[in-house]
């Protein structure tokens, strides 16, 4: 939900955005159309949307808005819905008898190019404070009552329990304050209390009606019910004493079987034992001489078997304590030989990471100073040379060389340009499979594409800004979030799945959490969304809201899962971010940002956190909440930030419309240009090897990083170098073998200049050899 709707002329739109910028400043949520809505079936049912969602209306004053036909109607209806209006005048050059009644009873705030702008913007900001939980609850009853009237007045919208309470408190309240309640909210609240005590009547009289006609019934039922329960308890003792008797016969029958059984048998054993008694006797008697030799021999045999187990336990002794002594010998060879192993090792992984960054630079620097084909030869056979050291590489290195390469092989650095929305582009997310991209958009839209471009499907739904996009683990189901204050669940086809209703403000952000679970409870099936109404809140993918978590005293802008899917991390406009357990225990406060955390994301390990902040720095931490690093570079507000899936690469967008890449020990490893404006979300694809950016430019770029499918592109570029006899022959061995099956095909018209232009500089240089 927006705090405040700002109608104004076209011509003044300048002036606008620094007065947004200031009231963002000031903590204020601002409803305004940037892009012109088309007028359409729905356009003015979004103007209304907006103007009904906020607390305060501002209209900017010239001659331009004055005369408009559009704004007149935008401040008709919002004095209609009691809006509280105020009058910010920018230019003294309209008709003051053409302004509406109601901007004419208020007093105006000057916001003339001679007057103190930041003196006008306190004022302004006093004047939309004053009383304002009395207007932010005029905007709530006049939403409820606006619903109700759209519903034919439905009996099922009308206020109940402590919420007809509180409007009833809030009308009696109302009188005398500015804006006053609207005859519809009169209404609505006065039908509220009557369906109320309409109610209360029929519950009373009901419970009457039954109250008599159990009085009448009860004595009746009463004797009948003891007569029949008397005969039954005589026939019942009859029949259980019968079944004891015949019971109590037949036990003891049995009985009487079983001791006479049990006699004959122990008559029998004792006769046995007798005998086995006497024949042992006439045994032991006989072999009593020839046990006494035996045992004597036992004996001797006994001590000899004790001397030669003394004599081998103490051998056994002598040959452990060896065999100790050769294992911590072995022990310490192989201790010293890993150590040598990890020492080479290092120094070789040291020396293959310098060597491919200094190579790196040289390259750069001949491509910065204009001498591509050495540039690009140089950046290919830096990518081959990485590329042989395999493992021995770091992810940074192997991401600043790709991005290097990549500079020289697209003069401007984009892989692809996904076109087709009509508004900004606010979030961008790549499916698990890393084929698909999903786009959300600004013109209320999610369109889904394939990587070449190509768009396969448009999810349709929302009624208002299209916020944020996510895949789920499983990638066939689609998350988006809305200025409608709604989660909507989408299959991969287009068919709206869900609805995820409950915040009260605009729904910023949502993430899947990221472990598949077995059952429903499991960590795949939860959903964690972030609002503006300040909380977090955790759902099923039924839509049943499992937990709310609250503890932020601003907007919250972003949420993400730990890589375990039990911890989850909230970046608010208070300027913290916020760690939480599932059952919406705060575990730790991340604080140092001085302005507004706009984005915060968990590195692949779990263990580093990254935040973005409208103060123009990203952020690093560890989970206790200590600050690891500080990336600063950019010259804007940073929307959006992204671990690479190695975690060595830290990707973040700004308002200054770049992309730049960073590695974990904070320093910056290139800058990628070519969006128009300001870049709000950037993800990477599962593979590392393209990055997604969304921008205000209503596209969505994908850089490349994948040094094959450069090294081929460089290739076929210099074909025409390679095939002249003056090139050296170690410099067309770095195209040795490489050849793409296909044509290359580019979307980027700026690189077909300069190729071109090297291929004639060097066709020339051959002729003139």
């Amino acid at each position: 939900m927006a705090d405040i709707f700002i109608s104004y002329s076209r011509r003044d739109k300048e002036f606008v955005r620094v007065l947004v910028d200031a009231l963002e400043a000031s903590k204020y949520d601002t409803w305004i159309d940037w892009q012109s809505i088309p007028e359409s079936a729905d356009w003015w049912r979004e103007i209304e949307d907006g103007i009904e969602a906020c607390h305060t209306f501002i209209f900017v004053i010239t001659n331009e808005a004055v005369t408009s036909d559009y704004c007149q109607k935008e401040v008709a209806y919002a004095a209609a819905q009691g809006k509280r209006l105020i009058p910010v005048v920018r230019r003294k050059d309209f008709d003051a008898e053409a302004l509406h009644p109601k901007l004419r009873q208020h007093h105006w705030l000057l916001f003339r190019e001679e007057d103190d702008f930041e003196e006008a913007r306190q004022k302004l900001v006093a004047a939309i404070n004053l009383d304002l939980e009395h207007t932010k609850a005029h905007t709530r009853w006049q939403q409820r009552a606006n619903d109700w009237q759209q519903s034919d007045r439905d009996r099922a919208l009308l206020l109940r329990g402590s919420d007809l309470e509180k409007a009833s408190q809030w009308l009696l309240d109302a009188a005398g304050k500015e804006p006053g309640p609207t005859a519809l909210q009169g209404e609505y609240i006065d039908a509220s209390r009557k369906a109320a005590t309409n109610r209360q009547r029929t519950l009373v009289g009901v419970g009457a009606l039954l109250l008599a006609a159990m009085a009448g019934l009860t004595g009746f039922s009463f004797l009948q019910y003891r007569s029949a329960q008397g005969a039954l308890a005589d026939s019942q003792a009859a029949q259980e004493r019968e079944a004891e008797q015949r019971q109590l016969a037949e036990e003891r029958a049995e009985q009487a079987r079983l001791a006479q059984e049990q006699a004959e048998a122990a008559q029998a054993a004792e006769a046995e034992q007798r005998q086995q008694a006497q024949d042992a006797l006439e045994r032991a008697e006989a072999g009593e001489t020839e046990a006494q030799k035996q045992a004597e021999i036992a004996q001797r045999q006994t001590r000899v078997a004790q001397q030669q187990r003394q004599r081998a336990e103490q051998q056994t002794v002598v040959a452990q304590q060896q065999t100790r002594r050769a294992e911590k010998q072995t022990l310490l060879a192989q201790q010293q030989t890993q150590i040598a192993e990890q020492e080479k090792a290092g120094s070789e992984r040291k020396s293959a990471n310098s060597a491919t960054l200094a190579q790196s630079l040289i390259a750069k620097s001949l491509f910065d100073s204009n001498l591509q084909i050495e540039g690009l030869l140089k950046s290919m056979e830096t990518a081959q040379s990485m590329q042989a050291q395999g493992k021995l590489i770091d992810g940074d290195k192997r991401m600043q060389t790709a991005a290097v390469l990549q500079e020289a092989v697209y003069s401007i650095r984009e892989k692809n340009r996904l076109e087709g929305h009509s508004g900004r582009v606010l979030s961008v997310a790549f499916a698990p499979d890393g084929n698909t991209i999903a786009s959300a958009s600004d013109d209320g839209s999610v369109k889904l594409w394939d990587r070449s471009g190509r768009e396969l499907q448009t999810l349709e739904g929302h009624s208002g800004r299209v916020r944020s996009v996510a895949f789920a683990l499983d990638g066939n189901t689609i998350a988006s979030t809305s200025s409608d204050g709604s989660v909507k669940l989408w299959d991969r086809g287009g068919r709206e799945l869900q609805t995820l209703e409950g915040h009260s403000g605009i729904v910023w952000s949502v993430a899947f959490a990221p472990v598949r679970g077995a059952s429903p409870g499991g960590n795949g099936n939860i959903i964690a969304s972030a609002s503006s109404d300040g909380s977090v809140k955790l759902w099923d993918r039924g839509g049943r809201e499992l937990q709310t978590l609250e503890g932020h005293s601003g907007k919250v802008w972003s949420v993400a899962f730990a890589p375990d899917g039990n911890t989850i991390a909230s970046a608010s406009s208070d300027g913290s971010v916020k760690l939480w357990d599932r059952s919406g225990r705060e575990l730790q406060t991340l604080e140092g940002h001085s302005d507004w955390v706009r984005s915060v994301a968990f590195a692949p390990d779990g263990n580093t956190i990254a935040s973005a902040s409208s103060d123009g720095s990203v952020k690093l931490w560890d989970r206790s909440g200590r600050e690891l690093q500080t990336l600063k570079g950019h010259s804007g507000r940073v929307r959006s930030v992204a671990f690479s899936p190695d975690g060595n690469t830290i990707a973040s967008v700004s308002d200054d419309g770049t992309v730049k890449l960073w590695n974990r020990s904070g320093r910056e490893l290139q800058t990628l240009e070519g969006h128009s404006g300001s870049v709000w979300s950037v993800a990477f694809a599962p593979d590392g090897n393209t990055i997604a950016s969304a921008s205000d430019d209503r596209a969505v770029k994908l850089w490349n990083f994948n040094l094959d499918d450069l090294i081929v592109k460089g290739c076929d570029w210099l074909s025409d170098y390679m095939a002249n006899p003056a090139t050296p022959p170690e410099e067309k061995a770095i195209c040795a073998g490489v050849s793409s099956s296909q044509p290359l095909i580019s979307t980027v018209p700026e690189r077909v200049n300069w190729v071109s232009n090297l291929r004639s500089f060097w066709s020339g240089l051959f002729t003139d050899s």
